[in-house]
């Protein structure tokens, strides 16, 4: 017995031969062979139609060029977008009939053959740059040490599926280095700071498609940052970077503490807040310590003296509060606080400023008029350094609850001051002062006192209190 088989075909089974039907122009309408199965397209035309084709297996076109296919009810394009191909692509479109097609699969040559994300690298881009269908599954590399805008438009104009990833590759390393980009999503921006990544994609809950983006927060670990403030721009946060003088700079102090504070992560670090030097900024500003970023803050003119001018009566100027930490140099500060409990410097719980230079705080002339002003238990008020004070005060400094100061040399009471007390210290805290009040009687106004009450502690370090400078203490204070 044999186990052959019987018989054989006589020719192999073969698939019919694969036919190639030329090079077409894009234009309107691709003037396609029914003799054809696969084409190339080339040339940069706009595609509305494919010709009528009845209905069959799909056809197969390979770009050489980069048209674009307009979606239509006639050329039905997926999530009914339009597209612009890249040389190298290519797409299956299937005949519906009655001159109708749809284009069931785009190829994009760039793309990884692996599955999940897949990352069509492009060139850099190094000026302001409209995204466009064709982008998509891309990386943009936007660079050049230069702030500019990315710009999306609606959602709805791109795919369905439409995911770009956008990386800033600028490194900073001091003002007018690395900068900022501008995400404009239809209208929402963010700032993209240097070494940033994120991801843009269209998302649709049911109301129709809306961008959103990842990491929706993140902060921006760079170390020691300048963020530049200039009474001549008109940025504000998340319009501008703030990392260069100018148009490009903060308008508003309080834009560039909140960047600091809460799009940052700089901790065993410090950023600079700089004022362009003469000018005026009428503004306040409010620190508050963080539990992420950065807590000390130095605040400074940039090349020169700044000025803060107390924009009504009745306000704080500079606030520094739970655990924050100010420093600051070359900066005038011009208060009209002509409410008791409000100071040109404000300190409260466990605030510190400290490391002074160049400062100057000038009274408004109002009867309760106050420098410094600390309370709200165990605030610091360290070292100042070449400080001084001119026009009408009440107190050049007070502490309520627990204030705690240091003075070390260079305070200096200037020009004709009517001081009602020179400081008033209340409640269980510590003061001491260096050797270097200066000043007197006729330079501070009379009387030149320093009140010390409710348990506090005040010490002078040198031999003797300038002249006609009295330290008074009562119920538990002492004062020596």
């Amino acid at each position: 017995m044999t186990n052959h088989a019987s018989s054989f075909p006589a020719t192999p089974q073969l698939p019919p031969l694969h036919r190639y039907g030329g090079v077409l122009a894009s234009n309107p309408e691709l003037a396609m062979s029914a003799m054809g199965d696969a084409y190339w397209v080339e040339g940069t035309g706009t595609v509305r139609g494919l010709p009528t084709w009845p209905k069959g297996p799909p056809i197969h076109l390979y770009l050489v060029g980069n048209p674009t296919f307009v979606h239509s009810s006639k050329l039905l394009m997926p999530g009914s977008q339009n597209y612009t191909f890249s040389p190298g692509d290519s797409c299956w479109a299937l005949p519906l009939g009655d001159g109708v097609w749809r284009v069931i699969s785009i190829g994009i040559a760039a793309l990884s053959p692996t599955s999940g994300w897949r990352n069509k690298q492009t060139l850099a881009k190094t000026a302001a740059y409209s995204v466009v269908t064709g982008d998509a599954g891309s990386t943009l590399h936007v660079g050049n040490n230069a702030f500019f805008e990315l710009t999306f438009g609606a959602a709805s104009s791109y795919q369905s599926d439409f995911s770009v990833m956008v990386r800033n590759t600028d490194s900073y390393s001091g003002v007018g280095t690395g900068r900022g980009k501008r995400i404009n999503l239809n209208g929402t921006t963010f700032i993209l700071y240097p070494g940033q990544n994120v991801q843009i994609f269209s998302a649709n809950d049911g109301s129709g498609p809306v961008w959103d983006w990842f990491p929706k927060k993140q902060r921006w670990a760079q170390g020691n940052v300048t963020f530049c403030c200039d009474t001549g721009s008109t940025g504000a946060r998340g319009t501008v970077d703030g990392l260069a003088s100018g148009a490009s700079a903060f308008v508003n102090i309080q834009d560039a503490a909140s960047v600091i504070y809460y799009d940052s992560d700089m901790q065993g670090s410090s950023s600079t807040i700089a004022l362009t030097a003469g000018q005026t900024f009428a503004q306040t500003l409010s620190l508050g310590g963080q539990g992420l970023g950065s807590n000390v803050i130095n605040l400074k003119g940039n090349g020169g003296t700044a000025t803060i001018q107390s924009p009504s009566s009745g306000v704080d100027l500079v606030s520094v509060g739970d655990n924050a930490e100010l420093i600051m140099q070359d900066v005038t500060l011009n208060s009209q606080n002509n409410v008791f409990g409000k100071a040109a410097i404000k300190l409260h719980g466990n605030g510190v400023v400290d490391v002074f230079a160049n400062v100057r705080i000038n009274g408004g002339g109002g009867a309760n008029d106050v420098g410094v002003y600390l309370d709200n238990g165990a605030c610091i008020f360290a070292i100042f350094n070449i400080m001084t004070f001119n026009n009408t005060f009440k107190n050049i400094i007070r502490a309520d609850r627990g204030g705690q100061i240091s003075l070390g040399p260079g305070i200096q009471p200037t020009g004709g001051m009517a001081i009602t007390n020179f400081m008033e210290l209340y409640g269980p805290g510590l003061t001491t002062v260096g050797t270097a009040i200066t000043g007197n009687a006729a330079a501070w106004g009379t009387p030149g006192n320093i009140l010390v009450d409710d348990g506090h502690t005040f010490k002078y370090n040198g031999t003797a209190l300038p002249a006609s400078v009295t330290a008074t203490g009562a119920h538990g204070a002492y004062a020596y």
